[in-house]
This record gives C-alpha cells, sequence and structure tokens, in this order.
C-alpha cells in the first residue's frame, strides 16, 4: 500500500476500494429507482430487496446480501450511518415516504413505527404520500398513540411542497 517512492506498489487499499464499489451499488439503488438495476435486484429479492426491513430480510450469501450486509456493519460502525444519507425532495416520485431519509435526520419508519405497521404500501414515494387524499391503512387506527402519532406526521409534513424537478 506504500506509495512506489517508499518501495511500494502505490496501489492503495484493495479492500477499501472494493468496498467502496460495493457501496456504490446502495446508492445507486437508493437514487435510480426506475433503472434496471433496481428492477433485476427487486425482481430477483422482492420489493425494497431487503432494505426495507433488516430484522426480516433473507439474503443469504447471495451478491446482493453481502452488499446489505457491508452497509448494514458500516452504519453499525458510524463509518457511514444512514442518516448522512439525504434525499433532496423535487418532485417527490423517486424519493420513498417511510424509507428514505428526507425529513430530518432519520426516516418516518424510525420516527412513526406503528403507523409505518399500519401501512399497506411500505415502499411508497413521498409523491404518492403527499397526493393521496386518504390513507389506507391495514385496520383502522386506534384512538391514543396511533392517533397522536398520524397527527404528528401530518404536522411535521404540512410543510412539504413538491416541485417539477426529480428527488436528488
Amino acid at each position: 500500500m506504500a506509495s512506489k517512492l517508499n518501495g511500494g506498489l502505490g496501489i492503495g487499499s484493495l479492500e477499501v476500494f472494493n468496498k467502496a464499489l460495493t457501496l456504490k451499488w446502495c446508492w445507486r439503488f437508493a437514487n435510480e429507482r426506475n433503472s434496471l438495476l433496481v428492477r433485476f435486484i427487486e425482481a430477483i429479492y422482492g420489493e425494497g430487496a431487503g432494505i426495507l426491513n433488516e430484522s426480516e430480510r433473507d439474503l443469504g450469501s447471495s451478491t446482493w446480501g453481502i452488499i446489505m450486509k457491508l452497509r448494514d456493519n458500516l452504519n453499525n460502525r458510524g463509518v457511514i450511518p444512514s442518516s448522512a444519507l439525504t434525499k433532496i425532495l423535487g418532485n417527490g416520485e423517486d424519493t420513498r415516504f417511510w424509507v428514505d431519509v428526507w425529513l430530518g435526520d432519520e426516516p418516518l419508519k424510525n420516527i412513526f413505527p406503528r403507523l409505518f405497521a399500519l401501512e399497506n404500501n411500505k415502499s411508497c414515494s413521498v409523491a404518492q404520500r403527499l397526493g393521496l387524499k386518504g390513507w389506507r391503512w391495514r385496520r383502522l387506527l386506534r384512538c391514543g398513540v396511533e392517533l397522536t402519532s398520524f397527527d404528528d406526521m401530518v404536522h411535521s409534513t404540512s410543510e412539504v411542497h413538491l416541485g417539477d424537478s426529480m428527488d436528488r
């Protein structure tokens, strides 16, 4: 790993370079939602490809499973925290309402876990959620914590205005 001037090959750490290239697939998965890559991975591993719910992910030793494990490992060690990856809204079509970090420092699924559990479409886009006149829950919201959480979520998203540009 030493430079050529110091008697080394000057190629750097292949392990770190490999991790960087591997994590680029995660970045592409998050930013190129309509690409062939995303459609291919979701066709094999299902909608969200294990990104939506890490605890229920069973990707085994597949290539995508290794990529997800690397991402989780770096996130757990604080090297590249998931909260550092924030989407900037445009039209809201390529940003997932519950899963992507687009409002605040963490995904809404972490802030409102009970609502996320009741959501029928866990990978819905911001445009779909903010454009709907009504929500489609797995069951009716019960009074107390669920209704309070829903009110808090509606209040926190009430100032969000979608534009004409693509999300970034």
